[in-house]
């Protein structure tokens, strides 16, 4: 890990500056308090429903036993035995985000602005080192925390890009907080998956060994109950997106061995089951290439993006209507930071008028 150098003493004086900012408390779990939380599936199953390729993917290691239970309680073990105090200087850096949001949080998303913060530190090994929420915890790696403290030291260094660096880690804690927020009120956004995004709720999911065995559980996005309806012309077709882990691949890795697809339904009766290929294996697409699946899906255009990069990760990770709105509020607040030079006038034009309509969709929600 990179030390902060004379960093400490900038972000004492930033920090002072913006003292008097109303700010949500901010707790940093120790290790001991990591522990219990990390395996605490109690609200949320987790590890009581990780079938054995998640799980050697998800902690980057085999297991020596093919018994599942066994497998899963090794499992927690590797998540518990991963976790790790902050540092001070990881509490500035974070501190220092925070404190940077909070004015803009409060008065735009007041309810969520008066979420706490509560952090959990892992190893890069678990979770492929990426960000993600359990509970009311927002669990950051070495290395996403290693890169607040570097994007740190460059706002600092280079003024210039600090609204930059704000779209890339503040849009991030938001994305996340979000998610905590989703997991506190469940079902208040429903409406905008429906209206906005055209998903609807299966009423029984379909069952399938190949799911059963490939599906990664994202606890971001957990309910894998949303189907999104594609309309072509006079064709209908029905998509279930989900998370899996690429075929034939016995040591998976994460992220690179995952892929975001679009598993094909068919209406039976007053459900639905998985269309299957030849050989009884379910049909589906990748995201990116299945016409329509992001039609309705706010802010994400294809021939946009492929002119403005500063957006495009949003468009990668918006699979799901729970990620697809942390995702549009992350790119309202990211746009609102952009500056004026990185951004054709014609396409900035196009992004503020649809920031605009969802921001007011938003603040229905949140103010």
């Amino acid at each position: 890990m990179k030390p902060f150098l004379l960093l400490f003493s900038i972000l004492v004086i930033a920090s002072a500056s913006v003292a008097q900012i109303d700010r949500a408390k901010v707790h940093f779990a120790d290790t001991t308090e990591a522990k219990k939380a990390i395996i605490d599936d109690l609200a949320q199953p987790f590890f009581s429903i990780m079938m054995p390729l998640e799980m050697i993917a998800k902690t980057a290691d085999t297991f020596l036993t093919n018994d599942l239970d066994q497998m899963r309680q090794a499992c927690r073990q590797r998540y518990q035995n991963n976790v790790q105090n902050f540092t001070s200087e990881e509490k500035d850096a974070i501190l220092w985000y925070l404190d940077e949001l909070s004015a803009q949080l409060n008065e735009e998303y007041p309810k969520l602005a008066a979420l706490d913060w509560n952090f959990i530190k892992l190893n890069d090994q678990i979770e492929g080192g990426l960000p993600h929420t359990r509970g009311k915890y927002i669990i950051l790696s070495n290395g996403v925390i290693q890169f607040f403290i570097n994007s740190i030291e460059k706002a600092q260094k280079y003024p210039n890009t600090k609204n930059l660096v704000m779209i890339q880690v503040a849009g991030l804690l938001v994305h996340e907080q979000l998610h905590v927020f989703q997991r506190y009120h469940p079902g208040i956004f429903d409406s905008i998956y429906i209206n906005e995004f055209n998903f609807f709720k299966l009423k029984n999911k379909p069952l399938h060994p190949w799911i059963a065995s490939h599906n990664v559980f994202n606890p971001d996005a957990p309910n894998i109950d949303w189907v999104k309806r594609v309309i072509k012309e006079n064709d209908t077709s029905y998509i279930w997106p989900m998370v899996a882990i690429k075929d034939s691949v016995e040591i998976p890795k994460m992220p690179d061995d995952f892929m975001m697809i679009g598993l094909s339904l068919r209406p039976d009766k007053d459900s639905f089951v998985v269309i299957t290929d030849s050989s009884g294996l379910p049909v589906y697409d990748y995201l990116l290439k299945i016409d329509g699946y992001y039609d309705g899906i706010p802010l994400i255009d294809r021939s946009l993006l492929a002119q403005e990069v500063v957006f495009a990760q949003e468009y990668s990770t918006a699979y799901h209507p729970e990620e697809a709105l942390a995702s549009l509020l992350t790119t309202i607040f990211g746009f609102e930071h952009l500056p004026l030079n990185l951004m054709f006038e014609d396409n900035r034009r196009k992004f503020q008028n649809e920031a605009d309509s969802y921001k007011m969709i938003f603040q229905k929600f949140l103010k």
